[in-house]
């Protein structure tokens, strides 16, 4: 059995994910996306930050709620226009509603794994 990733290094990843894809659908509504306001690295499966404390732990799942509203935010200006919703991104293949469906996949995944670690709050299957 290998290493597990901590709750610290999903929260992260999801913030990135989150963070990339609200990047992307931005440019894709012509605006321009407003700087992160995290203090935590957000790149693909960082270490666990150093001095994990419960501040910290508050600190990051507000930065991971904060990408999620943004996310949110995106994406109801996509929906109110169809066309941009079901437009082909270029060089992927893949529509704009598919990104937003895929993203949600996504989440859905990372917190049955975090449900399946047992963190407090997430109940196991």
């Amino acid at each position: 059995e290998g290493e597990r990733f901590s709750p610290w290094q999903f929260a992260l990843h999801c913030a990135y994910w989150k963070r990339s894809v609200t990047r992307q659908l931005e440019a894709h509504l012509g605006r321009p996306m407003e700087q992160s306001a995290h203090r935590f690295e957000l790149a693909d499966w960082v270490a666990t930050p150093p001095a994990a404390g419960t501040a910290e732990w508050t600190e990051c799942l507000d930065g991971l709620c904060q990408e999620h509203e943004a996310l949110v935010a995106a994406c109801q200006e996509l929906v109110r226009d169809p066309d941009k919703l079901n437009l082909i991104e270029a060089g992927s293949g893949f529509s704009w509603a598919q990104y937003v469906y895929g993203m949600a996949a996504h989440d859905v995944y990372h917190t049955a794994q975090l449900r399946n670690l047992g963190i407090p709050g997430l109940a196991k299957a």
